[in-house]
């Protein structure tokens, strides 16, 4: 699903959409796509 459009709040509908696999945060009506968490490995 594509984000939406700058200036736009986004919406739990379109939140529910979302690919599981990536890592998003939503922030005042805003969404951010997040980096991966660390593994244990990493350290």
């Amino acid at each position: 699903m594509p984000m939406p459009e700058k200036g736009q709040p986004f919406t739990y509908a379109q939140y529910m959409m979302l690919d599981e696999d990536v890592r998003y945060e939503v922030i005042d009506g805003q969404v951010f796509n997040m980096s991966p968490a660390f593994s244990a490995r990493f350290f």
